[in-house]
C-alpha cells in the first residue's frame, strides 16, 4: 500500500491546441475529448458511502447494468467511500480528487459497469484513441480482462436480482486480455485504437466475459475465496477523434517572458528536436523548435517559432514605515517602468499616504505583473493611563502594575524601564511613558494595613429557652460574615449551636466563636392516678430520664431523682433548672383489683393480611395461648393465621384472661356463564352468576351499560362480562353471544335398507345445533338396528 503522497503520475493535458495551433483543424491529428467528466471532478453532491442507488453523483456517469458501481472522493473522508483511502483499498486519483470503483468479477457473474453519454455521436469510419486508466484494489485479486464497448443506446441488461447483476454479453470495441492486471499500488494506462461503425454514442467501461471466460490468479496472495473476486479503481477517460491523415503541423508563433512550455496535446510518443521525449518542452531561449507525435495509429511532426522575452524588475515599495499622528509619507515611482494601479484603483507613479493601512502597487509592462505592499502605521502619543486608585497592602505582601510594552519608554519614579513594577512597601510611586510624538504621567500612594483584633466573648454560654442576646462589635474593624451567612458587625444569639463571626479586611482574615446551649423547661409527668393491690407496694416512680432536669424535690424532702413509694397516698415532685421550675403530683390508691384483659372482637380478614393483638400495656406477665398450648409471652401478638387465640395476664393481684377467634376469606373462584352460544331473531336468555354473597357487576361491552342484579336478561348478541367480588378479590367470566337468524336444515334420506341383525349410524350431518330423535337421543348421530 501507497504512503499519504500523491502519485508521482501526470496525465497528458488535454486542452489540445487550443492556445497553439492557428487553423488547423482540419491538418492536426488531435481533437476535442468526447468523454463527459472524464476524471469524475463534477459530482452533485458528495457520496455517503459505497453501494448506493442509482445514478453516480458524478453526472452523467450512470451504473451500466443496475449494479452497485461506487463513486469515490476525497469529500467522503475518511470514511469508506473516501480517497485515498476507502472500503477497497488506498489510492491517489490520476488527477484531481475522484475516481470510480468497479466490481469485474464475483460468483454468479456479478459484474459492474460505468456508463456514461458521449458528447458528440461517433462518426462512420472515423479513428478514435480510447484511453483510460485502472488500478487493482488491495481487498480483492485481479483478472486479465477489461473493455470500453461503444452503443447507439444504452446496452441491455437483465433486473437485478436481490444479490448481484450479471455480465453484459457485448463484445466491446476496446479490449485487454494479455498479462494479470495485477498492479496495486501504480495506475494502468489502456489505450487502443479502433474504427466507428457511425452513430455510438455512449461508451459502458468494464469486464465484458463471464466467469467461464474471465481467467483469475489462483495464487493471488489473498487466498481463500479472495481469487474468485477482482475490484478496479477508474479514472481519467479520453475518445479522441484521429485525423485520416497526418502532415506536417506547425503551432503559431509563440512570445513569452522567461520561459515557455510547448504542449502539442496528448499522444503515445514525443519526440522534440533537442532528442528529449516528455510530453511538453519549456524552453527559455528564442527559437524554432520540432515535435514528433506518434500512437498506437500514427504519427505527425510540427515546429513552432518561440520569442523569450527577459524578465523585468519587479516593482518595489519602501519598507513598512511608522508615522506620527498629521504627518504623511510620499512615494515615487519609475514613470516609465509601465502601468501602476494601486489598491484605490489611482494610476499615478507619484503616490500620498495620510492614512493607516496596507497599500497595494501592480505593475504591469510587457513581460509580467508584479505586486509589492507597504503597511503604513500611525503613531498617536501615550493616551493619559492609570496607575489606579490610591490603596492598601499587606505587610509581607506585593502587587505588580503591568503595561503593553508597545506603549512607548517607561520611566518609574526610581528610574527603572520596565512595563511593569512590582510594589512591596508604602510610598508614592510614579510613572511616564513616552515615544516619538509625546508622553502622559500618573502616580499612586500605598499605605499598609492593620491586623485584626477583636473578641467575641466567653467561650460558652447558656441561655433560658426564649431568652436572645445581642452582641455588637466595631465597625471599622472590617467586613463581618456569621457562621449562617449573615453580614454585619451586630448580631443577635436566639437559639443553641456554635456561634462565629469572621472578620476580614484587605490583608487579615481573623475568626472567633463561642458555644452557646439553651436551657428548656423540664417536661415529664408522674403519670395518673392509680389503685394497687397492697402486694404491689414497693412502687418505684422513676424520673432520672427526664431531659433539662437539675434538681429534684419530692414529697417529705427527698432530692434524688428516683423515689420509693411504700404506702397508699398523694405524692408530688418539683423538678428544676437554672431557668424553670416544674410540678407534678399522683395518688396511690389500695385496693383488690385483678388484671382485666380485652381482648378486639372476633376478625374477618383477607387472605394474606395479618392482625396484632394488643391489650395496651397491662402489668403483669403474658401468656399467648391457641387451641394447642402456648405460643408467646410477649406483650403483643402478630396474627398470620385462623384461629382461637388465648391471653392470660397474671400479676401480684391475680389473673384475667380473654380469647379472639380470627378467620380468613377464601379467594373467590372465578365465575362460569358457560359457553358462548346463539339466540334466534327475538329469542330472549337469562345468564345467572350462580355465587352467592358477593356484590355482582354486570356490563354490556358494547354499549358500556351495567347492572348489580344476580342474574342478567338478555334481548340480543353482544359480548357480556361479569365481576363478581367480595371484602378481599374480584373474579370475572366473559360470555359471546351472536345471532343466529339461519334454522337448522336436516336432510335425512328417505329410505334405508338394512339386512337383517346388522346396524346402520345415522348423521344428521348440522354442527353447532341441539338434536332431539324420536327416541329421545340428544346426539348428533342414533344407531338404527330395526
Amino acid at each position: 500500500m501507497l504512503g499519504s503522497q500523491r502519485l508521482p503520475f501526470k496525465i497528458g493535458q488535454q486542452t489540445i491546441l487550443q492556445a497553439l495551433l492557428v487553423g488547423c483543424a482540419t491538418s492536426c491529428c488531435f481533437a476535442q475529448n468526447l468523454v463527459p467528466n472524464p476524471s469524475f471532478e463534477e459530482y452533485t453532491e458528495c457520496p455517503f458511502g459505497i453501494n448506493q442507488g442509482e445514478p453516480l453523483q458524478c453526472i452523467p456517469w450512470v451504473k451500466g447494468n443496475g449494479g452497485t458501481t461506487d463513486y469515490l472522493n476525497v469529500c467522503n473522508s475518511p470514511l469508506n467511500a473516501g480517497v485515498p483511502t476507502n472500503y477497497w483499498g488506498y489510492q491517489w486519483p490520476v488527477s484531481g480528487d475522484a475516481y470510480v470503483g468497479l466490481k469485474s468479477r464475483d460468483l454468479d457473474d456479478d459484474r459492474e459497469y460505468a456508463l456514461a453519454p458521449l458528447n458528440a455521436p461517433l462518426l462512420a469510419d472515423s479513428t478514435y484513441l480510447v484511453t483510460f486508466y485502472i488500478s487493482t484494489a488491495e481487498e480483492y485479486c485481479y483478472i486479465k480482462t477489461i473493455g470500453a464497448l461503444f452503443t447507439i443506446d444504452p446496452p441491455d441488461y437483465e433486473p437485478c436480482n436481490e444479490e448481484d447483476c450479471g455480465f453484459l454479453d457485448y463484445s466491446p470495441q476496446i479490449e485487454v486480455n494479455g498479462e494479470f492486471l495485477d498492479d496495486y499500488e501504480n495506475w494502468v494506462r489502456i489505450s487502443r485504437c479502433f474504427v466507428a461503425e457511425g452513430g455510438e454514442r455512449y461508451i459502458t467501461i468494464g469486464n465484458f466475459r463471464n466467469n467461464e471466460e474471465t481467467v483469475y490468479d489462483p495464487d493471488c496472495a489473498l487466498g481463500g475465496d479472495y481469487i474468485y473476486f477482482a475490484y478496479y479503481y477508474l479514472d481519467s477517460m479520453s475518445v479522441i477523434k484521429l485525423q485520416s491523415s497526418f502532415d506536417q503541423f506547425i503551432l503559431d508563433e509563440a512570445m513569452a517572458c522567461g520561459s515557455y512550455e510547448i504542449d502539442p496535446g496528448p499522444a503515445e510518443n514525443y519526440l522534440w528536436s533537442d532528442g528529449t521525449t516528455n510530453p511538453t518542452l519549456t524552453v527559455t531561449e528564442s527559437g524554432t523548435y520540432y515535435i514528433t507525435l506518434s500512437n498506437e495509429c500514427a504519427f505527425s511532426y510540427g515546429e513552432i517559432d518561440v520569442t523569450i522575452i527577459p524578465d523585468a524588475p519587479p516593482v518595489a515599495l519602501p519598507n513598512d514605515t511608522l508615522l506620527c499622528s498629521g504627518e504623511s509619507l510620499e512615494i515615487s515611482l519609475d514613470p516609465d517602468a509601465g502601468i501602476y494601479e494601486w489598491n484605490d484603483q489611482s494610476s499615478n507613479s507619484d503616490y500620498t499616504i495620510t492614512e493607516e493601512g496596507m497599500y497595494i502597487v501592480t505593475l504591469t509592462d510587457d513581460c509580467d505583473m508584479t505586486s509589492d505592499t507597504i503597511n503604513v502605521s500611525f503613531l498617536d502619543p501615550p493616551a493619559q493611563f492609570s496607575l489606579g486608585e490610591d490603596t492598601l497592602i499587606c505587610d509581607g505582601d506585593a502587587f505588580t502594575i503591568s503595561f503593553d510594552p508597545s506603549l512607548g519608554v517607561f520611566e518609574w519614579q526610581d528610574q527603572s524601564d520596565d512595563a511593569f513594577y512590582t510594589i512591596e512597601d508604602d510610598g508614592t510611586y510614579s510613572l511616564t511613558i513616552s515615544n516619538m510624538c509625546g508622553e502622559a504621567s500618573d502616580e499612586i500612594e500605598v499605605e499598609f494595613v492593620q491586623p485584626i483584633v477583636f473578641n467575641l466573648g466567653p467561650d460558652q454560654m447558656t441561655l433560658c429557652d426564649g431568652e436572645e442576646v445581642e452582641i455588637e462589635l466595631d465597625p471599622a474593624l472590617g467586613d463581618f460574615l456569621w457562621h449562617d451567612d449573615i453580614e454585619g458587625n451586630s448580631y443577635t444569639i436566639t437559639g443553641e449551636g456554635l456561634v462565629s463571626v469572621t472578620v476580614s479586611n484587605a490583608c487579615y482574615t481573623e475568626t472567633d466563636e463561642m458555644l452557646v446551649s439553651v436551657l428548656y423547661q423540664p417536661e415529664f409527668t408522674l403519670g395518673p392516678d392509680i389503685t394497687v393491690c397492697s402486694g404491689q407496694f414497693p412502687i418505684t416512680l422513676n424520673l432520672s430520664d427526664v431531659e433539662h432536669a437539675q434538681s429534684w424535690e419530692w414529697t417529705g424532702g427527698s432530692t434524688q431523682s428516683i423515689y420509693l413509694v411504700t404506702g397508699p397516698g398523694t405524692f408530688s415532685v418539683t423538678i428544676s433548672n437554672d431557668c424553670f421550675a416544674m410540678s407534678d403530683e399522683i395518688v396511690i390508691s389500695v385496693g383488690d383489683v385483678d388484671p382485666v384483659v380485652t381482648l378486639p372482637d372476633d376478625q374477618l380478614l383477607c387472605p394474606g393480611q395479618m392482625f396484632v393483638l394488643d391489650v395496651g400495656g397491662l402489668m403483669g406477665s403474658y401468656q399467648w395461648a391457641t387451641s394447642t398450648g402456648s405460643v408467646s409471652d410477649a406483650d403483643t401478638f402478630l396474627v398470620t393465621e385462623p384461629g382461637t387465640y388465648y391471653l392470660t395476664v397474671t400479676n401480684v393481684c391475680g389473673s384475667g384472661s380473654d380469647s379472639v377467634t380470627i378467620n380468613y376469606v377464601q379467594a373467590l373462584s372465578p365465575p362460569d356463564l358457560g359457553a358462548d352460544f346463539s339466540l334466534c331473531p327475538g329469542e330472549t336468555g337469562v345468564l345467572y352468576a350462580n355465587v352467592d354473597d358477593v356484590l355482582y357487576l354486570w356490563t354490556d361491552v358494547s354499549t358500556g351499560s351495567t347492572s348489580g342484579a344476580d342474574s342478567l336478561i338478555i334481548i340480543g348478541p353482544g359480548t357480556y362480562a361479569l365481576q363478581i367480588s367480595d371484602a378481599c378479590s374480584t373474579a370475572s367470566d366473559t360470555i359471546v353471544i351472536i345471532s343466529n337468524a339461519n334454522p337448522p336444515d336436516v336432510d335425512l334420506p328417505d329410505t334405508l335398507d338394512l339386512c337383517q341383525g346388522d346396524s346402520i349410524v345415522v348423521e344428521a350431518g348440522i354442527t353447532g345445533v341441539q338434536y332431539l330423535w324420536e327416541d329421545g337421543t340428544q346426539l348428533s348421530s342414533v344407531i338404527v338396528n330395526a
